[in-house]
């Protein structure tokens, strides 16, 4: 998965994939 964190972010949200498959789809979130 690319790094997707911007310069100057004021909030980040963390949440757990439901599956492995789901990341190698491409729908991580």
């Amino acid at each position: 998965m690319p790094d997707v964190i911007a310069p100057g972010l004021r909030v980040l949200f963390c949440g757990i994939n439901p599956s492995l498959m789901s990341a190698e789809q491409g729908n991580h979130f």
